[in-house]
């Protein structure tokens, strides 16, 4: 049985990105006129994520493994010591087909922008990449940052060249970089370390949820379950990885997406 998770978060401000939410609401809060009159910018992310479940004699899934998982869990043991899970997205067999459905419905919402034209995937030394799906494959490294949209020239290469992801340094140390070129249009793709292997990051200024949604319907098969999941209510690492004691009963905010399923 393979899990694929996108976790879905709207509407960011960058006091959310930079994780000085307070600070910065504490900043404004004497200008709270000219806030109404010139809204805050606000962002939007996905997560991809993947888990493998190795078949067992009681099936993936079933009460009494998924119980005794759960258990292990409250005690306090490392998630590594659950043996028949792998995590990672590339640990999906399907991993081929996530990359390519997402080149294709990024390429195709940026057809509709005029602004941009002929858009392209870049590393952020400028370097262009000919086929995004077939690099990441070859190249499944952590801590990898890409671009699509324009070619980054000028202040955009210089942007690019900032955003610095290692072991010591996150999302939230390079959020000046990474909101100013997604307010130039870009999407910025990161990959983050996963367990087994990596998951990816999407940041967008645009709203994609719903061409996500829809688009990786077409993964669904009969070993592969599609969870779209609110952000908000992934309140710990336990329900991040619900589907190691809780798959069949997902908490509040987790949908589990069908072919025929619509958005609520």
């Amino acid at each position: 049985m393979e899990i694929l998770k996108i976790i879905f978060q709207h509407d960011i401000t960058l006091g959310h990105l930079s994780g000085h939410q307070e600070k910065i609401a504490r900043e404004t809060r004497e200008n709270t006129l000219e806030a109404f009159l010139r809204p805050e910018k606000t962002y939007n992310r996905y997560y991809f994520t993947g888990t493998t479940i190795a078949d067992t004699d009681t099936g993936a899934g079933s009460g009494s493994r998924t119980e005794k998982t759960a258990d292990t869990d409250r005690s306090g043991s490392n998630i590594d010591d659950f043996r028949k899970f792998r995590f990672g997205l590339n640990t999906l067999s399907v991993w081929p087909l996530i990359l390519s459905t997402l080149e294709q419905l990024m390429a195709d919402e940026k057809r509709q922008s005029p602004e941009t034209k002929e858009p392209g995937w870049f590393h952020t030394d400028g370097s262009e990449i000919a086929t995004f799906s077939e690099y990441l494959q070859k190249n499944p490294r952590t801590h990898s940052v890409f671009l699509f949209g324009k070619n980054p020239q000028g202040q955009n290469r210089e942007l690019a060249r900032q955003l610095i992801l290692d072991n010591h340094t996150g999302i939230r140390e390079n959020f000046r970089p990474l909101t100013s070129l997604l307010d130039s249009g870009y999407y910025v793709l990161l990959t983050e370390k996963a367990h087994h292997g990596i998951d990816i990051h999407l940041f967008s200024a645009q709203n994609l949820y719903e061409t996500i949604f829809d688009s990786c319907k077409k993964l669904i098969g009969p070993g592969l379950r599609y969870f779209s999941i609110n952000a908000n209510r992934v309140g710990s690492e336990r329900h991040f990885y619900f589907e190691t004691w809780t798959l069949d009963r997902p908490p509040h905010g987790f949908q589990e997406v069908t072919k025929d399923a619509t958005i609520r």
